[in-house]
């Protein structure tokens, strides 16, 4: 046991290695490419599969638990022990990472009725891959034993639309009837890799995950020792059958393990908070090239192992924040990373920048403010600075996180710095676990106070504390008045609210947040939600109704769009204007709508006429009275600047990519892809675009 709990390494390799072996085979044709499986082990901890410890449920070690697959897989490749998930630890965000590379803002959605499908915003690999073969997809199959998985083959991107996930994933048992064992979905494996050989396989295997769920103190533990004969079985099959056996790369890993601490009974009943027992998992990798009997300690992420994958199989997933891990193979190939600034803010004359690094797997990124490095020294990751000015007084908030395997958790912290004067201070923040998404708006009132919006929603689902035991999702206001935070908390009726973005309005705020009906819980039913806050007592807030502005209703007759990513501004009129990213079954459009002072309902609705769809993860951003949205048209990503009473204007970035678009002073400035693996920073003048400054 001892000399297996070493080989834990190893599993999280091997959960990297899935996604470098993924550039394998392709169906009934000259199989030189080989083939890759990925079993995604839903909802298995470390300590209970491939980890180097003991199971905190029973205190065996984690080899006893599936001792055929420590004995008969692992010294057969790589094991992985440092795999993290550092976005939201549940089963439909977990896979979005793991097939995008990036972490992506997603909902853990169930596929109900209704119109459309919840999406995710950027490219996955299924559809990149189907796209490149140009087989429709004959090269992918994806077996899901849960209808949460439905979304994997096909994103948000022009053109995916065209993919139907209904016949590209497969729900075995049926779309509302999943198998109550995995044993069924292995079957499936073998079947479709004897039949279609497939390029890339991959099998998630839900079943254990919805044992734990049901809350039966033994169900999870046996449904985690079930697995073992089955997979040892499929692994030995593939080895013994001649058409698989020397070019087939396995892939075991987990997507998120369960909680280690949390008031439920069992303590593992539910996962999605920030403990190690969700984010740190493992991984097991064997094939050809793959080195045998390794243990691979480095930190290893989802899309680290998605980039990896994509590596592999010779395509690029264009917005890939991981990084591929190739020293998993004996001879391994060169794939740099991406690396440069990906995203900055710019206020008071002060520039903070989210720097990527190359080259250290501990050390990803850092937020240098002014040329100088402000994050934690030996952070992991640091990202998405903000920035605020008000006179002799700026503001700087950001993300940040530190790997913490020892430690019970591994959160993420919110880090703020206030500059008055020569030199910038810590302040903290105004919130202990802001979660992988934390996006907040800085807003300073001329009384040197800042007020700090976001939604704190730190698993990122649509269900708050349910899965993830850390309370409601909310929508806060933090104001720092030099000395202190002061929280004002506002608990919505509504389900997976993000994107927050806020404005001053008299002597109050206004919020605009895109969220689902509680009753709803997604898909394309999301609509722009407001929310007024007035003044409190000693820096407190009183909120208002939270309503939507039934945007979907206005423009589409029927509330079937999908509404996401609003941008405030104030004109001098006093008139609030709004922009945000309608998403139909035909893509995602530019919509805008205002509301005066003294009017009781949002007028002015319209559609923008632009020359092609909107990249709807963009957040458009307000140069005078325009709105600037990014626009693909054709190969290449457009700026284009939209009113009420004028035609739109575009400006040209010579990219067919955009990260994300920041107001700066005189404009604004896209990252946009370089095409050599890095990100770069292209300033567009206010008058390219056809805005007023």
């Amino acid at each position: 046991a001892t000399m297996r709990n070493e080989e834990c390494l190893v599993t999280r390799l091997l959960l990297l290695a899935w996604i470098c072996v993924a550039p394998a085979c392709a169906p009934a044709r000259d199989r030189t490419d080989g083939t890759v499986v990925v079993l995604v082990w839903d909802g298995v901890r470390a300590g209970e599969s491939l980890g180097d410890g003991f199971s905190e449920a029973t205190g065996e070690p984690s080899a006893d638990f599936v001792p055929r697959i420590w004995d008969e897989i692992v010294p057969l490749g790589v094991r992985g022990n440092h795999l993290w998930n550092l976005g939201t630890t549940t089963t439909a965000p977990a896979h979005v990472e793991l097939a995008s590379g990036l972490r992506q803002v997603y909902g853990n959605y169930a596929v109900e009725g209704g119109v459309g499908l919840y999406r995710p915003d950027l490219p996955m690999l299924p559809e990149v891959l189907s796209d490149v073969e140009g087989d429709g997809g004959g090269g992918v199959v994806l077996l899901a034993n849960t209808e949460f998985l439905l979304p994997l083959s096909a994103s948000l991107w022009p053109g995916a639309e065209a993919y139907d996930p209904t016949n590209e994933v497969l729900t075995t048992g049926g779309p509302d009837s999943p198998f109550a064992s995995d044993r069924s979905v292995l079957e499936e494996v073998r079947r479709r890799l004897e039949d279609d050989q497939p390029r890339l396989l991959v099998a998630n295997l839900h079943a254990v995950d919805r044992a734990g769920h049901y809350g039966d103190r033994d169900a999870y533990l046996d449904a985690v020792r079930g697995l073992d004969d089955p997979i040892a079985d499929l692994h030995a099959w593939i080895r013994d059958t001649e058409a698989l056996a020397d070019d087939t790369w396995f892939l075991l890993l987990t997507d998120h393990g369960r909680h280690t601490h949390a008031d439920t009974d069992p303590v593992w009943r539910n996962h999605g908070c920030s403990c190690n027992g969700c984010r740190h998992i493992a991984f097991v990798l064997t094939g050809p090239g793959v080195a045998r009997g390794r243990v691979w300690s480095e930190p290893v992420t989802l899309a680290d192992l998605g980039a990896t994958l994509a590596t592999f199989l010779g395509v690029d997933l264009p917005f890939a924040e991981g990084v591929p891990v190739l020293g998993l193979l004996d001879d391994p190939p060169s794939a740099p990373g991406r690396s440069g600034v990906v995203d900055l803010a710019e206020a008071g004359g002060h520039r903070a920048e989210e720097v990527r690094v190359e080259g250290d797997a501990r050390h990803r990124s850092e937020i240098v403010l002014d040329g100088a490095p402000v994050s934690t020294p030996g952070v992991f990751a640091a990202e998405h600075p903000v920035l605020a000015s008000d006179g002799e007084r700026s503001w700087l908030c950001f993300r940040e996180v530190v790997l913490t395997p020892e430690a019970p958790d591994t959160a993420w912290q919110a880090r703020c710095l206030e500059k008055e004067g020569g030199t910038w201070t810590d302040i903290g923040g105004p919130v202990a676990d802001p979660g992988p998404f934390w996006d907040p708006v800085l807003l300073p009132d001329g009384t040197g106070r800042v007020h700090l919006v976001h939604v704190v929603n730190p698993n990122g689902t649509a269900t708050g504390g349910k899965d993830g035991a850390l309370g409601p999702v909310t929508v806060d206001v933090g104001t720092w008045d030099g000395a202190a935070w002061t929280v004002s908390t506002f608990t919505p009726k509504a389900s997976f609210p993000t994107d927050a973005d806020a404005v001053l309005h008299g002597d109050g705020i206004l919020v605009a947040t895109g969220a689902s009906p509680a009753s709803l819980r997604g898909r394309h039913h999301r609509d722009i939600y407001r929310l007024p806050a007035s003044p409190g007592a000693e820096s407190s807030w009183r909120f208002g109704t939270f309503e939507p502005v039934n945007l979907g209703s206005t423009l589409a007759g029927g509330g079937a769009w999908r509404m996401e990513r609003p941008a405030l501004t104030v004109g001098v009129d006093r008139v609030v204007r709004l922009a945000a990213v309608g998403v139909t079954e035909g893509g995602a459009r530019a919509v805008l709508a205002a509301r005066g002072e003294r009017d009781t309902a949002w007028g002015d609705a319209r559609i923008a006429d632009l020359p092609g769809p909107v990249l709807a993860h963009v957040q458009p951003v307000w140069v005078g009275d325009r709105a600037v949205f990014a626009v693909l048209d054709g190969d290449e990503a457009l700026l284009c600047a939209v009113g009420w009473d004028v035609e739109a204007t575009c400006a040209g970035t010579g990219s067919p990519r955009i990260r994300t678009i920041v107001r700066v002073a005189g404009g604004i400035e896209a990252v946009v892809d370089e095409g050599t693996g890095q990100w770069g920073m292209l300033p567009v003048a206010a008058a390219e675009v056809g805005a007023i400054p």
